[in-house]
């Protein structure tokens, strides 16, 4: 098993499929630390890892494509490309692509600077605050109401401007799900104590799925295969056993049922 799991962790940048050409899959993505980062030629992260397992059980491999977010949802969009992972669900992107069953499932939160309270009750709580997050970046629930208020999050190329005008307080909080979080804080400040207020309370929970575009020939097949897959490395204990290699995702910020 721990050879399976290294195979996964180091899955090539593209991948050469042992069988027909129609049992290789050819996925868009962008760099999204940790669950998804392009190193020496390489796809690496958790996303790819339980991607690349679930399509193996259904006997298919996997090219990834990197390109910046924007131009990698555009490639899968019109078909050039197959799909994309991984993303949250939003109606736009249902007009353009099948979901996939979650692959993740997360409950955002709500993280301040020092001077903003974090805690909320309802929606209407975070209307007065100043709300950043990243381009191309969908907050299920809590963005379509700041959307809907006229008050959409202000976005940010890059992770790093994101937080950095976060403690430099030029917005007030950020909305991000805890892996995340954890992650990009010691990333970008690995030797700083930074103090940030995080919301006690969650927002509802949201998944995060494989989308093929409806213009793939087999777009259907590719989701059921997918589908099947995913399913088999959770009962088998797969799908965990791939997640715990990863730092920073802890069982308690996710759902594995």
């Amino acid at each position: 098993m721990r050879l399976i799991i290294a195979f996964l962790l180091s899955a090539t940048f593209v991948s050469f499929s042992v069988w027909s050409n129609d049992q290789t899959v050819r996925l868009t993505v962008g760099n999204w630390r940790p669950f998804i980062a392009q190193k020496d030629q390489t796809a690496q992260g958790i996303a790819i890892a339980v991607v690349e397992a679930a399509f193996k059980e259904a006997e298919y491999t996997v090219e990834w494509g990197f390109f910046p977010w924007g131009r990698a949802y555009a490639l899968g969009r019109i078909g050039t490309w197959d799909g994309s992972a991984v993303w949250y669900h939003s109606e736009n992107r249902a007009n353009d692509f099948l979901y996939s069953d979650p692959v993740f499932t997360f409950q955002e939160t709500l993280v301040c600077h020092q001077d903003v309270q974090a805690d909320w009750q309802t929606f209407e709580d975070i209307l007065s605050h100043r709300v950043g997050t990243v381009m191309f970046s969908e907050h299920p629930y809590i963005g379509d109401y700041l959307k809907n208020a006229n008050k959409p999050p202000i976005r940010f190329p890059t992770y790093e401007t994101l937080y950095n005008s976060l403690i430099s307080k030029r917005i007030d909080c950020i909305l991000i799900n805890p892996v995340a979080h954890t992650y990009f804080l010691d990333e970008i400040f690995p030797d700083q104590d930074i103090k940030l207020n995080v919301a006690t309370k969650a927002f509802p929970a949201a998944s995060l799925s494989l989308i093929i575009s409806k213009k793939t020939a087999n777009a259907e097949r590719l989701i059921q295969s997918f589908n099947n897959g995913l399913k088999t490395i959770r009962m088998s204990g797969l799908y965990t056993e791939i997640v715990t290699q990863f730092p920073y995702f802890v069982a308690e910020n996710m759902s594995v049922e």
